[in-house]
């Protein structure tokens, strides 16, 4: 489906508020849980968290999705942009990184990976997931929430045109039952299709609402996040936290 068919789906679907951010800089009185500084230079998207724009830029510690705990196997996630692209770098501790998925838009979300999570209008009906895979696999989609934490409907064919991913292994590799010691993922989100958002690319103060998650398997299913959203449920949009753009 052209993304052009996708957006008449989506706004026949929900036609009220759809747009609901408009020029607003995010919820009243809410302080952002990350603002996103300009990189002085672009990181080069090959899963080696070496690039100097991720040496001087706070990492988000993530918890435990349920109950803000610490989780077994530690993530981190670090973001910057530019005017053409949001780049993410994840670490993830894990002693196994283990998923089989390799093919694009699979079941990533059943086995180990990282996932984001877009709102960029800030209606909580609506928004953009991208997960990625050990393997390098990834899945991205438009996802209709119908509120309180019931998905609607994921839209698959949705494609992020012009996303760049990479993904290291620092182990034995993807393969389940390998040991690793982590894995990183480096990500490259393009502005232009992220629709939804107020401003393209934002506009300095602009406040968009996200949500960035880890589920990890070994040793039983752990779901954490870089804010917690008091369920093991990734679909809790009225829960994502505040994200900013600075300078």
């Amino acid at each position: 489906m052209q993304l052009y068919s996708l957006l008449i789906v989506v706004l026949m679907a929900f036609p009220l508020g759809f747009f609901g951010c408009g020029k607003a800089k995010g919820p009243r009185g809410v302080i952002a849980l990350y603002v996103v500084e300009n990189a002085s230079s672009a990181p080069v998207i090959d899963g080696v968290l070496e690039d100097a724009c991720w040496k001087n830029v706070t990492a988000l510690e993530f918890v435990l999705c349920e109950n803000g705990g610490k989780p077994k196997q530690p993530s981190t996630l670090r973001m910057v942009c530019d005017s053409t692209y949001l780049y993410l770098a994840f670490e993830c501790q894990d002693l196994d990184a283990a998923s089989d998925v390799t093919e694009y838009d699979g079941p990533v979300e059943e086995q180990e990976c990282v996932v984001i999570l877009i709102d960029a209008g800030c209606d909580s009906t609506g928004y953009f997931m991208i997960a990625a895979a050990p393997t390098g696999a990834v899945h991205d989609a438009y996802v209709l929430n119908g509120g309180n934490g019931s998905v609607v409907k994921t839209l698959s064919c949705w494609n992020c045109e012009k996303l760049r991913t990479s993904v290291s292994v620092y182990g034995g590799g993807a393969k389940p039952g390998t040991e690793d010691r982590f894995w990183t993922v480096e990500m490259a989100v393009p502005f232009s299709a992220l629709v939804t958002a107020p401003h393209i690319p934002p506009s300095r103060g602009d406040a968009w609402r996200m949500n960035f998650y880890r589920i990890e398997l070994t040793g039983g299913r752990e779901l954490s996040a870089a804010h917690p959203t008091s369920a093991q449920d990734l679909h809790r949009p009225h829960e994502f936290a505040t994200v900013s753009f600075g300078e």
